[in-house]
């Protein structure tokens, strides 16, 4: 989501109407070409949910409009450069775990699992450490505590009963230079909206809204534990 003054907006002529989308894009770029830049406001001041019928869905994400979209961008912006143009046009099919895959985490490993992680992680609402009290987490200090689903601290205010994805379902794959990123990091990686992840790394904690197979902690991307 974008505020931009009206006379920017005058100055480049607003929104080309582009019927298979994109025209924010374009609009954008007209801007940088008049000299004008944005800037990005630290605060989160909308939610925007995509639906499976909108016309990102239903339009931009289909093969043969985003190599129009492509085209199209370039013959608009020739200085433009669309990084990993044949990644957007072939992304990696989803995939389910298999042998290759590291498998979920038995109950004894989750307990390991969270014994590791527990002097990292604090109450999103206090920044208190926390540990295991009764069938939870307690707050130091404090009588407030945080639940556990399936071995996992839910440290998402308001989240209720999460949702319990299938053992098999693999359905994020991290992207060759993330990998090499994590590799070569020697302290503690957070992967936000892990999702189904298909390889476990004992450096990397994963937070999610849902419980799926690697899932270390459930939490609010807004309120960090």
């Amino acid at each position: 989501m974008a505020l931009v003054r009206r006379s920017a907006w005058a100055a480049v002529g607003g929104y080309d109407h582009i019927r298979f989308g994109w025209e924010d894009y374009d609009f954008w770029c007209k801007l940088v070409e008049q000299g004008m830049f944005g800037e990005q406001v630290a605060e989160v001041l909308a939610e925007y949910r995509v639906h499976n019928d909108s016309m990102l869905r239903s339009q931009t994400d289909v093969n043969a409009n985003k190599r129009r979209l492509l085209a199209d961008i370039h013959r608009r912006h020739p200085w433009l450069r669309v990084a990993e143009a044949d990644h957007a046009l072939h992304p990696p099919a989803p995939v389910s775990a298999d042998a290759s895959a590291d498998h979920p985490r038995t109950a004894e490993e989750q307990a390991a699992r969270l014994e590791r992680i527990l002097p990292h992680l604090r109450c999103p609402q206090t920044g208190q450490p926390l540990a295991l009290r009764g069938a939870g987490l307690g707050v130091a200090g404090s009588a407030k505590s945080w639940p556990l689903a399936h071995g996992r601290p839910v440290l998402f205010p308001g989240l209720g009963e999460p949702r319990v994805m299938p053992g098999d379902h693999v359905s994020n794959e991290l992207p060759q230079r993330a990998l090499q990123l994590i590799e070569q990091t020697d302290g503690l990686v957070l992967n936000l909206s892990a999702g189904g992840s298909a390889r476990a790394f004992d450096h990397v904690i994963e937070a999610e809204f849902a419980v799926f197979r690697h899932t270390d902690v459930l939490a609010d991307a807004h309120a960090l534990p």
